[in-house]
């Protein structure tokens, strides 16, 4: 059976003139572990879910399924393969819930507003200032 792989950098592409960050990037992007996620901070979950959607149709096959659950300020995207998820992307529209913290709302456009423009492969992408990411990081530990 051949090996299932998304390409991630079309849709990164399409993605340029939004507003989104991506939390904690994977040194190996724009490569995925099998079972990894993307964690996305974005303004317009459902906008962004519809860019992502319409870019992983083409790499749907018999072997593999998309999955969706929208929770209102979260969207899973989940791609199915043997009944595991093969990858996710997990979006956000609003400040996950961190039972050991509190973190103002505005830290939420804080990461998005502030974000850096860093290059992998052939993407550009956009990632959490390096201060937002170590509070980031801070705050999931």
């Amino acid at each position: 059976m051949p090996d299932i792989t998304i390409d991630l950098k079309p849709l990164f592409k399409k993605l340029e003139d939004k507003q989104y960050c991506i939390i904690k990037l994977p040194d190996v992007f724009p490569s995925y572990d099998i079972g990894s996620d993307l964690d996305i901070f974005c303004y317009d979950i459902q906008d962004i879910s519809k860019i992502i959607l319409s870019n992983i149709q083409g790499f749907i096959t018999s072997d593999l399924k998309i999955q969706i659950t929208d929770n209102n300020t979260q969207i899973h995207i989940d791609i199915i393969h043997n009944n595991k998820i093969h990858f996710r992307f997990d979006l956000y529209g609003a400040l996950p819930f961190y039972k050991n913290v509190k973190i103002k709302e505005a830290f939420f456009s804080s990461v998005i507003e502030n974000n850096s423009l860093v290059s992998k492969g052939s993407s550009k992408i956009k990632v959490p200032g390096l201060i937002d990411e170590s509070i980031l990081r801070y705050i999931e530990y």
